[in-house]
């Protein structure tokens, strides 16, 4: 008769290693958007999450999509401390489509769910 004992074992050996960085799996995080008046707006965010940063965040992109692409904005390579930015001289009644993206050195990763807001004297938070 063969009976089945419980063996506690020694644990294995731990090996950290590091992988090779990648693009951010995620975008930024609480991207706020607030207009200050009625040419311009105020953007702010937090960098993803850390775990899905997959390396050293060295920059973001914000887009400011409008009606058609003379009035969008598209502005690159914006400082790891720079926590938002403001936009002026904005198209008064336009909609625009607000999105970030968070950037290491392999490329960007994915956009923000997009805010969309209408340049108008309602102003509010977002």
């Amino acid at each position: 008769m063969n009976s089945l004992t419980n063996t506690i074992s020694r644990p294995s050996n731990v090996i950290v290693i590091r992988t090779l960085e990648s693009m951010p799996s995620s975008s930024p995080m609480d991207v706020q958007v607030e207009l200050t008046s009625i040419t311009s707006l105020s953007i702010r965010w937090n960098p993803p999450l850390e775990f899905e940063q997959n390396g050293r965040i060295v920059a973001y992109k914000v887009n400011c999509l409008g009606a058609n692409e003379s009035s969008s904005i598209r502005l690159l390579n914006i400082s790891t401390d720079a926590k938002g930015l403001h936009i002026k001289s904005l198209i008064e009644n336009m909609q625009y489509c607000i999105s970030v993206a968070a950037r290491t050195r392999l490329g960007y990763g994915p956009y923000s769910q997009p805010i969309c807001v209408t340049m108008s004297k309602n102003r509010k938070k977002l």
